[in-house]
């Protein structure tokens, strides 16, 4: 009679409680255990080819063939999760109200929550919601609905949005109607009241914002209820996408052999398709602008030779895996 090649002796233990959470791109890429880049899931001679979407390094879905990671076969292998670096970061359509929310609760120039942290009211809605984070975040968010310019005060002995802030006028509105379609936010200030009206707009994509974000202070975060353990709201941006093992999304074979893969693994050769895409049409920009002698954002104050333009675009294709 056959053995089984694993040990049920296991230690049990008892869960004690759920965390849920949001992974940084840090975290995704110390957990990952190769960056996923090849659009083709196998070579000629039917292997998974490496940095694929099938790598060996993510785990085997097939019988008796052991990971290059942990060296266990399926059985004991979960897998392991992969990554995909993106050319440009990504709205993350699930936190699409939380992301305008968090908009409105800081100023759009200096990123500086709009309320004074040190108010006592303030310190006491922090107080009162230790353990709720979201009824925290709600109460400051209507809070900072009232302000129009960052750190002003309508009254002397109001100081409650006294928050030493750069002065600039905030949005009247946030309008997300083309957050779906064309994966903006449109920033709009419509203010007809007073000596100056204003009737202008801004667009809002995924660059600016995470930009927008990544300047909001971790105190600032924990007040609004975010944490630097579970999630920030940079975190929101999509920047870093994890690829999930084969065992998550396995292939089925058919009656004539051939394989037919899951939906996700799909998906995520339409991202490395659109990604790789992305990169060729960055470096044939490049080349057309140093052709052209003209200049593009960043390398204003370059003169190239043909021989040093060519050893730059060699090391730009080198880095983007072209």
């Amino acid at each position: 009679m056959a053995t089984r090649d694993f040990d049920t002796n296991y230690e049990i233990g008892f869960v004690n409680g759920i965390q849920f959470g949001i992974y940084s791109p840090d975290i995704i890429l110390k957990k990952s255990v190769v960056q996923v880049n090849v659009e083709t899931y196998y070579d000629s001679s039917g292997e998974p080819r490496i940095n694929g979407l099938f790598d060996p390094r993510m785990g085997y879905i097939e019988p008796r063939r052991k990971c290059k990671t942990c060296n266990q076969t399926y059985i004991n292998c979960p897998g392991h999760f992969g990554h995909i670096e993106l050319p440009k970061p990504v709205f993350n359509l699930q936190f699409e109200d939380w992301i305008v929310k968090i908009l409105q609760c800081i100023c759009i120039k200096c990123s500086r929550i709009l309320v004074n942290k040190n108010h006592p009211i303030i310190k006491n809605i922090i107080a009162n919601t230790r353990g709720h984070y979201k009824e925290r975040f709600e109460k400051i968010y209507k809070l900072c609905q009232k302000v129009k310019i960052c750190g002003s005060t309508d009254k002397k002995d109001d100081t409650r949005f006294d928050n030493g802030g750069c002065g600039a006028i905030q949005p009247s509105k946030y309008n997300k109607s083309a957050f779906r379609t064309d994966y903006i936010i449109n920033a709009e200030w419509k203010y007809e009241s007073g000596d100056n009206p204003m009737n202008l707009s801004q667009t809002l994509n995924a660059e600016i914002v995470l930009a927008i974000f990544k300047r909001i202070t971790e105190d600032d975060a924990s007040i609004m209820g975010f944490s630097p353990k579970w999630c920030l709201p940079s975190w929101l941006i999509i920047t870093v996408l994890p690829v999930v093992p084969p065992s998550v999304r396995p292939s089925v074979r058919q009656y004539n052999s051939q394989r037919s893969e899951d939906d996700l693994t799909n998906k995520y050769y339409e991202i490395m398709k659109l990604n790789n895409l992305k990169k060729i049409k960055f470096v044939d920009t490049i080349l057309t602008s140093i052709d052209n002698n003209d200049s593009i954002d960043g390398f204003e104050n370059y003169d190239l030779t043909k021989d040093e333009a060519t050893g730059f675009i060699a090391s730009i294709k080198d880095k983007l895996n072209l």
